[in-house]
């Protein structure tokens, strides 16, 4: 049997060779005890012919060595050397050690039937283990972006000590390069003490046990080392893994020691006893498997660093909604800012679409290039004739998020940041409301396709900015008849409005929600319209709109004017800060609704459903501007969508015609039949014959009379089909009521 390249005795050519050794031994004493005989018998002839023959003795003794050594006999001294370099014949190419002791040793020595191997086998599961489900608990599968969940920067110290890391990794920890050295030799051939239980076939269920918890160790070590963003927490996670890998040599102490049972213990000393022989040499082989997989380690760890320095962990894509709790119009640069490697304090920038508005870090509030060693915090902030670059934007800002040495925008939480009344304001108060979450595309999460980090709804009848909404906006809006329309206002506005298309006859948003309209007399538009949080119900004057005629032929022009439309820039500050007011045709909004807040369970699709309030006529300046969507009193109005569908199905007992249009049963009104004049007859639409028919003789008499007016047989059955006219339709004869459209439905007068 040989082992890289040397032959091995087996153990019965080993004893023999012990023999072969012992004979030669024997007869190099043997040789050597006759040249002492000759040398002593020369010496003692000379003695007893006196001492005058001394020299001749001493030269006698010389010529008897020299002719030993012309016969062929070694001399003493060459005897000695020969013993000794016959027991370390061997000893230069193969050499004897003890198994390590741990766990893996254990299984390979213990008989299959033992307790001592089975305690092996469950402590060795037991380290595999642990570090599979941490892996499984670091790694994001679903991710495709960034699955190792890679920070988007860190400091350079935590870098450097993560390289730092994984070299005491691979140094330190030895289950991985004693599995590789084990297997690569295999198994001994032989023994001087062979344990009954050692078998091939153990032996590499042992160390690709082993193997296996090694390297799970080196890949858990790597994805905590890229996952870290501070030396502490590099520090703490070290320290876990310590108690991870030394699992199999504390359960083999305890065993040795007798804490389990007797039998285990017995093993236990068998593994110390056991000498196995093996071929010296395979240093270089070592170092060179060390060097390899530190350069291995290294060299993915530096991939990994050009990735995020290049971007590829950042958040392309940042989504932001604000509140209005302080700043009234600082929802109107809520939407999607976009990540660019324009770094400041070691930071990326994030931009609005118009590049006027942007996201940045400032370190201490300053900024400077040895920012990466101070603490910070994010701004936001918006160009003006006062911060005229990016990099004035670190004063005055509009609201910035806490102190942070963070490289993400997004690892404080939304609810921390603060904000002002005033930009020239030194007290911060908490945000009212904020919201800030990564818009990348993620397949995980998105209803169409990803195409460069954006949501794009391939199916038709999606939309949103993960296509989470799947039913259609309503194509007409009207007030529940169960309230009131609007109204308060000074100017009559339609509680009536229609969806706006596009010219590929898509609808047409704003803030990601979708835009109505009202068309007046006179060039004046209509406009219920999402502003970043609400919507908000406000005019506009079509003839300072350009290329715009008329509604008819020109919806389409309507519709990319509102979608590219930004409030601010276009219409607020050309207004207050310009002072173009005659040419710009916007009209300071009058009604707000409640918010609609992104990812919460008010994050509707439109109007519907929710609650007005008016807008407080203030007188507005350069000064005061910011307060133009001041909330006031809350009024009685809610719409609901005035096309009957499967989603919005007539109320009532009414039935949807193909025109989406509701008939209504005896006693019930509305554009979906939800006001119910027997339960509520005060309601302002119901006929007044339901709350006060014996102080009005017409409806007196339909009620006491079959035959009085128009109404026969009323008496009985007031809400016969021939009664309608006068409790339904407000047109027979004697029946009072109010304008009526060419649909029946009450219209309030418009303003001329």
């Amino acid at each position: 049997m040989t082992m890289d390249g040397v032959a091995i005795p087996s153990a019965e050519e080993e004893s023999a060779l012990k023999q072969q050794r012992n004979r030669e031994k024997i007869r190099i004493r043997k040789r050597r005890g006759d040249g002492s005989g000759q040398t002593k018998e020369s010496a003692e002839t000379q003695n007893t012919r006196g001492s005058s023959e001394s020299a001749s003795a001493s030269t006698s003794e010389n010529d008897v060595e020299g002719e030993s050594t012309l016969n062929g006999e070694a001399p003493e001294s060459t005897y000695r050397d020969e013993e000794d370099n016959l027991h370390k014949k061997d000893d230069d190419r193969i050499a004897k050690e003890t198994l390590t002791e741990n766990v893996f040793s254990l299984i390979y020595t213990a008989p299959v039937d033992s307790a001592a191997f089975w305690m092996g086998i469950l402590v060795s599961l037991f380290q595999i283990t642990m570090p599979s489900l941490a892996l499984l608990d670091l790694i994001v599968f679903s991710s495709e972006m960034n699955p190792l969940q890679v920070p988007n920067g860190v400091s350079l110290q935590v870098r450097i000590i993560g390289a730092m890391a994984l070299i005491l990794g691979v140094s330190q920890y030895w289950d991985f390069m004693e599995a590789i050295e084990k297997l690569e030799k295999g198994p001994p051939p032989s023994s001087v003490y062979k344990p009954p239980g050692a078998s091939h076939w153990k032996f590499y269920l042992a160390y690709t046990l082993q193997f296996t918890m090694g390297s799970l160790f080196h890949m858990t070590i790597f994805t905590l080392v890229v996952q870290s963003t501070t030396v502490i927490g590099m520090f703490l996670n070290f320290a876990a893994l310590e108690f991870i890998v030394l699992v199999d040599d504390v359960a083999f102490a305890l065993a040795k020691r007798g804490y389990f049972t007797n039998s285990i213990k017995e093993y236990c000393d068998e593994v110390s006893e056991t000498v196995i022989i093996r071929v010296k040499g395979g240093r270089v082989s070592r170092r060179i498997q060390i060097f390899a997989i530190a350069t291995i380690l290294l060299g993915m760890y530096g991939f990994i660093l050009h990735l995020e320095w290049d971007g590829r962990f950042d958040c392309n894509r940042v989504e932001v909604q604000f509140g209005d709790g302080f700043i009234t119009l600082l929802p109107v640069f809520s939407g999607i800012y976009y990540y660019e490697r324009d770094f400041h304090d070691e930071r990326p920038v994030f931009w609005d679409k118009n590049r006027r508005a942007a996201f940045r870090y400032c370190a201490n509030g300053k900024g400077g290039i040895f920012s990466f060693a101070e603490s910070g915090y994010w701004v936001f902030n918006i160009l003006s004739d006062d911060i005229t670059s990016i990099d004035d934007m670190c004063r005055n800002y509009i609201s910035r998020s806490p102190n942070t040495k963070g490289y993400d925008i997004l690892e404080q939480p939304a609810n921390t940041w603060l904000t002002k009344h005033r930009v020239e304001d030194s007290v911060e108060y908490n945000v009212d409301y904020f919201s800030i979450r990564c818009a990348d595309c993620d397949p995980s999460t998105c209803n169409g396709e990803c195409v460069n980090y954006e949501c794009v709804c391939a199916e038709k009848g999606r939309f949103g900015t993960h296509c989470q909404f799947t039913e259609q906006p309503c194509e007409e809006t009207d007030f529940d008849r169960r309230t009131s329309p609007f109204s308060g206002a000074g100017l009559a506005y339609s509680s009536d409005y229609y969806l706006i298309h596009k010219k590929n006859g898509e609808p047409a948003y704003a803030y990601h929600r979708p835009i109505y309209y009202y068309m007046n007399k006179n060039d004046e538009i209509d406009i219920l319209m999402n502003l970043g949080r609400r919507y908000f119900l406000f005019y506009l004057n079509a003839s300072l709109i350009d290329g715009f005629d008329n509604f008819t032929n020109d919806e389409a022009i309507l519709a990319d004017y509102l979608e590219n439309i930004h409030p601010f820039y276009d219409w607020i500050q050309p207004m207050f800060l310009k002072g173009q007011r005659d040419s710009n045709p916007f009209h300071v909004p009058v009604f707000v609704s409640d918010p609609i807040d992104i990812g919460t369970a008010t994050d509707n699709v439109s109007p519907l459903g929710l609650s007005w309030a008016r807008v407080n006529q203030v007188q507005l300046s350069a000064k005061n501007y910011v307060d133009i969507f001041l909330i006031g009193g809350y009024i009685d109005t809610v719409l609901l969508c005035a096309w009957c569908s499967e989603t919005s199905p007539c109320l009532t007992g009414g039935k949807c015609d193909q025109n989406h249009t509701c008939h209504c049963t005896h006693g019930h009104v509305g554009r979906l039949c939800e006001a119910d004049c027997w339960e509520s007859p005060d309601l302002k639409l119901c006929p007044r014959c339901f709350s006060d028919y014996e102080s009005d003789d017409t409806c007196a008499a339909c009620y006491a009379d079959s035959e009085a007016l128009d109404c026969p047989n009323c008496k009985n059955d007031p809400f016969a089909a021939d009664c309608m006219d006068c409790f339904a339709n407000f047109t027979a004869p004697g029946c009072k009521g109010e304008a009526r459209d060419a649909k029946g439905i009450a219209r309030p007068l418009r303003r001329q």
